[in-house]
């Protein structure tokens, strides 16, 4: 009897771990979709600072 209540035990534990690990997997999804906007703006935002840095070399010349 006592094997019953280990085995639900364990089955209890594996669908807590298995919502834990897809709710962290869908989070992590989420926070991506939301980088992917951010890391654009940075690209935009490095770019125009290599665009002045070459700008200000060839006017130095």
């Amino acid at each position: 009897m006592g094997y019953r209540y280990l085995f639900l035990a364990q089955q209890v534990m594996e669908n807590y771990m298995r919502k834990k690990f897809l709710t962290a997997a869908a989070l992590a999804g989420v926070m991506l979709v939301a980088a992917c906007n951010t890391v654009e703006g940075m690209g935009q935002d490095v770019s125009s600072a290599g665009d002045t840095v070459a700008k200000t070399a060839d006017d130095a010349k």
